[in-house]
């Protein structure tokens, strides 16, 4: 259904702020493409993502965000002002992902896209000492562990304050420069 701007023709905006979400909420790739302005509060800097876009359509879940996201959100709300992530069909979404891992030099297969982003945050989660299973919205925290904490990224923490406690893995062979966000901007520069 495309029911909002043109958010979808300027990947500077639309990647950056849907990927930041994925990342920092560790919320499915269904939930964020089902998300409305109303769901999101740019002031208090909370997503609340409703019972009814998550799996299971049972518990309705309020997460925070960083400046960073809400700056994000607030350059597409301009080209987006309807709804931010519902322009595409969520099936469409695919490619470019694939193409927008593939050019940061990221693992494009099946289990390397937006889940990525889910196991990523409960790694991020777990080596801060949170609650996975709380942060992830799962009532059985044997499965958030199992499921979600990436065991080969626990080696790779970084004893530095402020920030990523673990590296995002990289597809050595597809290897390029700059990385993920450096290729969104220089799509943002030719759009």
């Amino acid at each position: 259904m495309h029911t909002g701007g043109s958010a979808a023709s300027r990947p500077i905006l639309y990647w950056p702020a849907l990927i930041g979400i994925a990342i920092e909420t560790g919320e499915r790739h269904a939930a964020i493409h089902a998300l409305t302005w109303e769901d999101i509060d740019l002031d208090r800097r909370i997503i609340r993502f409703r019972a009814e876009t998550r799996k299971g359509g049972v518990k309705e879940m309020r997460k925070p965000i960083t400046d960073a996201v809400v700056h994000d959100l607030q350059l597409l709300q301009v080209v987006s002002p309807k709804t931010p992530f519902n322009v595409v069909q969520l099936a469409s979404l695919y490619k470019p992902m694939q193409r927008v891992l593939a050019e940061a030099g990221l693992a494009t297969g099946r289990n390397s896209m937006f889940h990525s982003f889910r196991r990523y945050h409960a790694t991020q989660v777990h080596l801060a000492g949170g609650d996975v299973s709380a942060s992830l919205g799962q009532s059985d925290p044997t499965i958030a562990r199992k499921s979600y904490i990436d065991p080969s990224q626990l080696l790779k923490v970084i004893p530095t304050v402020g920030k990523p406690a673990v590296v995002p893995t990289v597809d050595k062979d597809r290897k390029r420069k700059g990385g993920l966000f450096q290729i969104l901007r220089r799509w943002g520069a030719a759009s």
